[in-house]
């Protein structure tokens, strides 16, 4: 379906996303400690994490925009791996389908994460009563992680599938296949152990980005499989 030439070009510019969005990972992971606050708290520390938005809400901004855009680098990511998963295309194309939709959520959970930079600023120069701007920011806080959840649970099934086509492939090898594997099964958990997959996530985009590069830059040595 696709030529040697364009698969080469599919993958360095999968592995340049992939890096790309590994370092917008770590941009967000470092602002998120950097204001210590978390979306993901009870109704009754929604009035603490408004002000730490308020106190930080150029930081706060610039780490959901960083995170949404991340998501665009899936495109090319994903359509490295049709043209590399050859032999397992239908699967490729199910595993790319999870991860896109899986991105679009997240997308959308980030507008919802958004919103709380107005809440905050609400709650700053008292433009509402506090008990209202918290029951408004636990809603936003709720729907965002619904919407988090789901899309995390795409980019699990999605990881998954990837991680058995890459057992299967000569193009990677197997270490990355574990690696996308852990990846993809953190991503259910994300409510119990959310750390894991926010540390998880950016290694995987600077790995997988890195051996990408690397190989078509005839950096790695690939063997030839063996004739019986």
């Amino acid at each position: 379906m696709y030529s040697e030439k364009t698969c080469q070009q599919f993958s360095v510019m999968a592995g340049a996303a992939a890096m790309i969005m590994g370092g917008l990972l770590l941009f967000h992971l470092i602002a998120m400690r950097i204001m210590g606050i978390s979306i993901l708290v009870n109704n009754q520390e929604f009035e603490a994490f408004l002000e730490g938005v308020s106190e930080h809400k150029h930081l706060y901004t610039a780490s959901g925009v960083v995170e949404a855009m991340s998501v665009a680098c899936l495109i090319p990511i994903g359509l490295a791996f049709v043209s590399i998963f050859e032999d397992d295309r239908a699967y490729a194309i199910l595993a790319v389908a999870f991860l896109f939709v899986g991105g679009t959520l997240i997308v959308d959970a980030y507008a919802h994460y958004g919103n709380m930079v107005g809440l905050g600023m609400d709650l700053q120069l008292h433009r509402a009563p506090t008990d209202l701007l918290i029951k408004l920011a636990d809603t936003q806080g709720d729907l965002f992680e619904i919407i988090q959840y789901g899309g995390l649970c795409g980019f699990g099934a999605s990881f998954v599938i990837i991680s058995v086509l890459m057992t299967r492939s000569e193009y990677y090898p197997a270490p990355l296949a574990w690696l996308t594997f852990a990846v993809g099964l953190v991503a259910f958990f994300y409510t119990v152990v959310p750390f894991l997959f926010d540390y998880a996530q950016p290694i995987w985009g600077f790995v997988v980005g890195a051996y990408m590069l690397a190989r078509e830059a005839g950096l790695v040595s690939v063997e030839e499989p063996e004739v019986a």
